[in-house]
């Protein structure tokens, strides 16, 4: 893997280095789990999402605030996966799948194992293990959640969607998975509680509560801030935030996964495995 590094060389001391691996997901056999007295099973797939003739570049409702430059920094240990809460909780997947969330600037490892991970607006993770179970932490333990997950996302308002067997696509509604029709890879949940994806081919595509509208520009990862400000992972780990006008603004730095925060921020992890914070 290439070493990439973030924006301009920086030389924050290092409390202490997360390495982890990323879990793969192959076949379609359903496995058993357990975390943290929870337990749950998993799936895969390939389609295109809906064989639709897409619309391009629909209008987007941004937070108020005019998008300013971007400024990163660099943040103590290493990481595959991260998630940030609306209110700022940030966790993260690190060495052998184990789960790390920063309390008052530091990591605490967190009783469990992850492949994925994300942060409700309370600032809990909601995580998929090993094997493709879905679990939410409570505060106090890991509560099991049922369906199997190949990514997934909580909203700001709350809303949790996930990409599960086939690239089939669900959206929690009163505490049950729903299907939504078309098929992706990757998925991040607006304050809106509607999903952007990439779907099997790259393509962006938003869900506007009806259906699913194309977005101009390829992608390998995405975020939704919890203003609602967009960003993507593009070619040769290029970052890409969505101006008011609805463009894609090409932003300092390279990336190789990306999580919307608080605000208009973003975090994300480059290909050394860095964590950086928009400041």
């Amino acid at each position: 893997m290439r070493n990439m590094v973030l924006g301009a060389a920086l030389s924050l001391a290092v409390c202490f280095q997360i390495w982890g691996v990323n879990a793969a997901h192959a076949g379609t056999a359903e496995q058993n789990v357990t975390i943290s007295g929870t337990s749950s099973s998993g799936s895969n797939g390939n389609e295109v999402l809906n064989n639709q003739v897409p619309t391009l570049m629909p209008t987007i409702q941004q937070g108020s605030a005019p998008l300013g430059p971007v400024k990163w920094k660099r943040v103590a240990g290493t990481a595959y996966d991260i998630g940030v809460g609306a209110d700022g909780t940030a966790w993260v997947v690190g060495k052998n799948n184990t789960i790390w969330r920063m309390t008052f600037g530091s990591w605490n490892k967190i009783n469990g194992y992850a492949s994925a991970i994300s942060v409700d607006p309370q600032g809990n993770a909601w995580v998929i293990t090993r094997n493709g179970a879905i679990n939410r932490f409570d505060g106090k333990k890991w509560v099991k959640v049922p369906g199997i997950a190949y990514d997934l996302d909580v909203g700001a308002d709350g809303t949790a969607w996930h990409v599960g067997t086939n690239n089939s696509i669900w959206r929690m509604v009163n505490g049950s998975w729903k299907r939504i029709a078309g098929s992706a890879t990757k998925i991040a949940v607006g304050p809106d509680g509607n999903a952007w994806v990439i779907d099997p081919k790259g393509g962006i595509f938003r869900y506007d509560g009806k259906g699913w509208q194309r977005v101009q520009g390829q992608a390998y990862d995405i975020g939704v801030s919890a203003n609602g400000t967009v960003w993507h992972i593009g070619n040769g780990n290029t970052i890409y935030r969505m101006k008011t006008d609805s463009n894609w603004e090409h932003i300092r730095g390279s990336a190789a996964v990306i999580a919307g925060a608080n605000g208009p921020k973003a975090w994300v992890i480059n290909s050394a495995h860095e964590i950086f914070a928009q400041e």
